[in-house]
């Protein structure tokens, strides 16, 4: 077994009761209707809205390899992970402005942000999983959203509240042979918009983020993807509408010295599913927000261990049309650089 990862059950554990599978599967679409239906955006309507968050990377509350990309097996009954994370960015939320300069204006909304997480998981058994976040800006800084409105001195706050996260996840299928295993987990995460709407620390309402994670295992090579949906109201920030958006991120680990050191290669992207707004040069913009992350995690017991990521922003967005030539740049929400530390602890496994 390995320390501080999520436990691969043997299967008759999850998944082959179909009654408690049908029933699970009913519960969690039913939770995921009603925090959608009760979602209505609480931002006052402007083209340049301040609810769009700098910080768009949901971290994996429970143990896992990766940074962002949680595993798809799930905790025992009643074994607990407490996280701290610290995240950096830089330039999560920049703008090309018109301007005489052929080049254009840059208006970098948040330049400079560090975050601050306190990550949660428990293991309810039956194959159930519940993790949350509380998350904070330690400190930010940047023109703020009156250089784009109206080019007006800066008017964001030093600090803010975000919004808080809440998931249920369940075990689908989680097999273990004695050379391969392999599981599948259906979860879904909750976005409360309890943050500062007026910091970019906000959502436009609630965000309901149904997925499917599986993960392949093969000796000390771990194979990992996650597929799902992000349902929120929708708000426009220049020529992006910030709304539903797909989830996807795959990633790969290995176990460089088994049980104590492994390394991990990430990727993932948030394809937007609105429509981009109309310019006055009639450009049509592409929003694909992409990162990629290279992650070291270190467990020098069952308890505790130490995780270190570094990495930034695909240039998968585009803008096509208009005045200007065909172009790829990193999307808005994407910064150029990420990097971040996380130390954790989790219950070892009962005897």
């Amino acid at each position: 077994m390995r320390p501080n990862h999520s436990v691969c059950l043997p299967a008759r554990r999850f998944g082959r009761n179909p009654s408690i599978r049908a029933r699970s599967l009913l519960a969690w679409a039913l939770l995921n209707f009603a925090v959608r239906s009760a979602s209505a955006s609480h931002c006052e309507p402007h083209p340049y809205s301040t609810c769009v968050p700098s910080n768009q990377q949901w971290l994996a509350a429970a143990p896992s390899p990766f940074a962002a990309l949680p595993q798809a097996r799930v905790l025992e009954g009643a074994r607990l992970s407490l996280a701290l994370a610290g995240v950096y960015q830089y330039q999560p939320l920049q703008l090309e402005a018109p301007s005489p300069d052929p080049d254009g204006r840059s208006v970098a909304l948040v330049e400079h942000v560090v975050d601050s997480q306190l990550l949660f998981a428990a293991g309810l058994g039956y194959g159930f999983e519940f993790t949350s976040a509380l998350r904070l800006v330690a400190h930010q800084q940047g023109s703020g959203i009156g250089a784009a409105r109206s080019r007006s001195e800066s008017s964001l706050a030093a600090s803010a509240i975000r919004d808080p996260l809440l998931g249920i996840a369940y075990a689908l299928i989680a097999r273990e042979p004695r050379e391969r295993s392999y599981a599948l987990k259906l979860r879904s995460d909750f976005s409360l918009p309890l943050g500062d709407t007026e910091s970019f620390a906000s959502e436009p309402g609630s965000v309901v983020a149904p997925a499917l994670t599986f993960e392949w295992q093969a000796g000390r090579v771990s194979v990992a993807g996650d597929a799902g949906l992000r349902l929120r109201p929708t708000e426009t920030l220049a020529d992006i509408r910030y709304g539903n958006q797909l989830s996807f991120g795959t990633g790969v680990s290995v176990a460089a010295i088994e049980r104590t050191l492994f390394l991990a290669a990430e990727a993932t992207a948030l394809p937007g599913l609105e429509g981009a707004p109309e310019t006055p040069d009639g450009a049509e913009a592409r929003w694909i927000p992409a990162e990629w992350a290279l992650t070291l995690s270190l467990h020098w017991s069952q308890v505790y261990s130490l995780l270190a990521s570094a990495g930034g922003g695909l240039p998968f967005s585009s803008r096509s049309g208009g005045t200007d030539a065909d172009e790829s740049f990193v999307g808005l929400g994407a910064p150029q650089v990420r990097t971040l530390v996380m130390l954790r602890v989790t219950s070892p496994s009962p005897p």
